[in-house]
């Protein structure tokens, strides 16, 4: 409990492995044990792979950037995440989580099956987790099926004066997916506030597909 690590001014690029392609926060799901107080600080993330395969949500797999299991208090201030591929779920993935803020990050041109830049994953046994975007931009990120920026599951989130372009999932939501008809998580609040959400595109709910969640404003 209580590890508090800060990442400044570094790149990873071009790094791999089946999941977390340039870094893991591994804690066990099981237990109270978490990261917490996590800072990442003008960093960029590129060319990062996950390999491991598998297109169910519930599957313990992906992070083709970072892999996050079981953290709280993550900070993410003026990164970039671009080019990164998962096979499995987003170039960053959270799985038991709460307190995640970003500040002026970019993602860029990230591909995976499940939430082409972030994948999130609450726990239905546990409190859900929350999630706060600020002055952040989300291009060309692309999921082969469901969130082609984002794909969230049991988790509050909270997006302000950001901008989502060009952004494709083959399946549901070229830009948000909250929620999965086939998961069972708690619901969860969407708010967005001076955002831009333009040309993004899917086979159902082009930009944000709000599916179970409690309250959207």
């Amino acid at each position: 409990n209580g590890n508090a690590i800060t990442i400044r001014d570094s790149l990873f690029d071009n790094n791999s492995a089946a999941s977390g392609g340039a870094i893991q926060f591994y804690a066990d799901l099981t237990t109270t044990n978490k990261f917490e107080n996590i800072d990442i600080i003008n960093s960029n993330f590129t060319n990062n792979r996950a390999t491991a395969n598998s297109a169910d949500v519930s599957d313990n797999v992906g992070g083709s950037a970072i892999n996050f299991l079981s953290v709280s208090d993550v900070d993410i201030d003026n990164c970039r995440f671009e080019d990164n591929v998962a096979n499995a779920k987003g170039a960053l993935r959270f799985v038991k989580f709460s307190d995640i803020y970003y500040n002026a990050c970019k993602f860029n041109n990230n591909n995976a099956t499940h939430g082409g830049a972030i994948y999130y994953q609450g726990l239905s046994t546990y409190v859900r987790g929350n999630s706060t975007y600020n002055k952040c931009s989300f291009d060309n990120n692309y999921a082969t099926a469901n969130g082609g920026a984002i794909f969230t599951l049991g988790n509050d989130v909270t997006i302000r004066e950001s901008n989502f372009t060009n952004n494709h999932a083959d399946a549901w939501a070229g830009g948000i997916q909250m929620g999965d008809a086939a998961a069972n998580f708690v619901t969860a609040n969407l708010i967005i506030t001076k955002s831009r959400f333009i040309n993004n595109y899917a086979a159902d709910a082009g930009a944000v597909d709000a599916y179970g969640t409690s309250d959207v404003r």
